[in-house]
């Protein structure tokens, strides 16, 4: 359930703190989704069922976000727990999405933060019923028999 949760239900409270989510479409052919606020993401794992513009969700795990240029984050709270710091915001140019971040160690006060999600654990939810979007398996079996046809 916590590697791959069937819907945003269970993806909401299964883990602490709770995935995020946020609002894209899917783009170039299903292989990426656009963020809202622009940011593209390609789906490392494989092409998601659907046509460019098709609405989602997209959930990562607070512990599979850091630091690097992606989405910049306007800080409200630190929460600084010893061997790793929450840190709680909501993205530059929107009151309405919120952020929770979970990096090791202690982290400085400051007002904003960047940071990126680790592609291989984003999560694909479909934004009307909230069900899990998972790669194409058989694209991506295929591919795979591919790869281990040319590695002779």
């Amino acid at each position: 359930m916590y590697v791959r949760p069937a819907d945003t239900y269970v993806a909401g409270f299964i883990g602490a703190p709770t995935m995020n989510f946020l609002p894209a479409i899917l783009a170039r052919g299903g292989l990426a989704v656009q963020l809202s606020g622009g940011l593209l993401l390609p789906l490392v794992d494989g092409r998601r069922a659907g046509k460019d513009g098709d609405a989602v969700i997209v959930g990562v795990r607070p512990e599979h976000l850091e630091p690097g240029t992606g989405m910049d984050l306007i800080i409200d709270l630190i929460e600084p727990l010893g061997s790793e710091t929450l840190v709680h915001g909501r993205l530059a140019g929107s009151e309405e999405y919120r952020l929770t971040v979970k990096l090791g160690g202690p982290a400085a006060a400051q007002d904003r933060i960047s940071v990126m999600p680790r592609l291989e654990h984003l999560h694909l939810f479909d934004r009307t019923s909230g069900k899990r979007i998972d790669p194409i398996v058989e694209e991506n079996r295929i591919s795979r028999l591919a790869a281990v046809d040319t590695a002779d």
